[in-house]
């Protein structure tokens, strides 16, 4: 099987090559590229994204689904558009419940680089602060101490 999966959007005349980090027969890991939506955006949802053009792919039973007998995938968590890195993918729903248990559960640690800049007060920190879309500014997130989902960041 291709290391690689190969998706292209005609109407943005984009194209990826994504590669493949791990697979067996219940999941699927991709190094999604910074620059690729995960999911469909809500305020453009014709706008490119990687599940929408996966399941273009197996609909269409393009190369590197067909052999790999792919029928569903579903992804198990999301990373921002400008964020690259591993994605982790279900091949059945079963093992997206499963998935989706864990991530809900916080058992899963996921790790950023970025750059900055500036220089922090300290070496190290943690910010653990409910998170929530801003109101106003589309795109923001903002700390909602009431009905934010709990997030627990911590800077090194």
């Amino acid at each position: 099987m291709n290391a690689v999966i190969k998706l292209s959007s005609p109407a943005t005349r984009e194209f990826w090559e994504i590669p493949v980090l791990f697979e067996d027969e219940h999941l699927l890991a991709l190094d999604k590229p910074s620059g690729l939506l995960t999911s469909p955006d809500r305020y453009d949802p014709e706008r490119p994204n990687l599940m929408k053009l996966l399941h273009a792919g197996i609909a269409e039973s393009k190369p590197w689904a067909r052999e790999r007998g792919l029928t569903y995938l579903s992804n198990a968590h999301r990373l921002d558009f400008e964020t690259s890195g591993v994605i982790l993918l279900a091949k059945n729903k079963e093992v997206l419940v499963k998935l989706a248990d864990l991530f809900g559960a916080e058992k899963p640690v996921k790790k950023y680089v970025a750059l900055v800049q500036g220089v922090p007060a300290e070496d190290e920190f943690e910010i653990d602060a409910k998170l929530a879309p801003h109101p106003v500014r589309l795109g923001f997130m903002r700390v909602e101490p009431k009905n934010g989902k709990k997030s627990l960041t911590k800077f090194r």
